[in-house]
């Protein structure tokens, strides 16, 4: 039944490519890069392309970028980093699929790996992946993006 649910979403994704186009272009987004080690958070949204995304989604009216990169992180992880800061890595703008949108980037080491909860439709998988593993084959350009950004930063 999941998989069914994976091949709708990404069927789905393509179909509705011109209102992604169109929604995506007005909206303020984030992305968090979470970092154990050797390994980064990615997630799987149920409307995709079938790579992997960082946690983020878009934000509501003229709410914080941090609060709202923290709280996109609760409601596709679970994981609370409410009593940390995210370490604001700059803005950025992914041009992939035709699709254009702007987003803020925040990233937080861990010190233990959390696992990820899914519990909404929204996202289909979350897993802990070893860095070097994500490439622009099994990854949105966004990822990509925020690694390199990430490593400037250290």
């Amino acid at each position: 039944m999941k998989k069914a649910w994976i091949l709708l979403g990404q069927a789905l994704f393509w179909l509705l490519l011109p209102a992604w186009y169109i929604y995506l272009r007005f909206s303020r987004r984030t992305r968090v890069l979470l970092v154990k080690g050797d390994k980064a958070l990615v997630v799987k949204g149920w409307i995709n392309d079938g790579r992997w995304s960082l946690p983020g989604g878009g934000l509501h009216g003229d709410e914080d970028p941090m609060l709202g990169a923290m709280r996109e992180l609760i409601e596709e992880t679970g994981i609370d980093l409410s009593s940390s800061k995210l370490t604001w890595l700059g803005q950025a703008a992914q041009r992939q699929n035709g699709l254009h949108f702007n987003y803020y980037q925040f990233w937080y080491e861990l010190t233990d790996q959390q696992e990820p909860k899914v519990e909404t439709l929204e996202i289909t998988e979350a897993v802990w992946l070893p860095i070097t593993s994500l490439n622009a084959k099994n990854a949105q350009q966004h990822v990509l993006d925020t690694l390199a950004a990430w490593r400037a930063h250290r």
